[in-house]
């Protein structure tokens, strides 16, 4: 889920009416959302619904799989220019805001953060950081190319960081890889300002 449908989706629950465009205060670029789907990625299998891609791969070529690799790089989803977009910046920028309330109404600042204590995915940020400190985030994947994940690390001391990795990658890349760095480079960061370790 990405993050507008995941806001959508919390917002609606806390009964508070989703709408098609978000603006949250103090975005630097602000984060855009386009339209995006199959037929973004072009003809032929990308422009697949998900289960007859499937079906498809199993039976394809090395061949082909390498061309629609290649064509995955070419669709609207995974260009900034075109596809939905933000920065880390503006992502840290909304973490802070939801845990201080300000993103939107109190009750669901507070669902949101409960949602992302919940994560159940720990391989990424999660990684870098051990008990006692907590960890709420939300990861986001596109494609095989795009592994993100933003998240909250809170102490026991009451101090909280707000940590967000964004990772491009060719689709066949070292995926565990790339999840521990997204982790250790969470936790360099947060040591920097931490304990002022670099």
């Amino acid at each position: 889920m990405v993050w507008g449908g995941f806001a959508r989706h919390v917002l609606a629950t806390d009964g508070i009416p989703a709408r098609s465009e978000w603006h949250l205060h103090g975005f630097r670029s602000g984060p855009r959302c386009q339209r995006s789907g199959p037929s973004t990625c072009g003809r032929g299998a990308l422009s697949l619904p998900r289960n007859d891609l499937t079906t498809w791969s199993a039976g394809a070529s090395p061949e082909e799989l390498a061309r629609v690799a290649e064509l995955l790089l070419t669709c609207r989803a995974v260009d900034p220019a075109k596809g939905t977009r933000t920065t880390p910046r503006d992502m840290a920028e909304l973490m802070r805001l939801i845990w201080t309330g300000e993103a939107g109404p109190a009750a669901a600042c507070e669902r949101v953060r409960a949602v992302m204590a919940r994560q159940l995915t720990r391989h990424r940020l999660a990684s870098g950081f051990r008990p006692p400190a907590q960890m709420a985030s939300k990861s986001g994947s596109l494609l095989g190319v795009v592994r993100n994940e933003v998240g909250v690390i809170t102490y026991p001391d009451g101090q909280r960081y707000a940590a967000t990795v964004f990772t491009r990658t060719r689709r066949d890349s070292d995926e565990a890889a790339i999840n521990a760095a997204i982790g250790a480079a969470a936790a360099r960061a947060v040591a920097v300002l931490r304990d002022g370790v670099s």
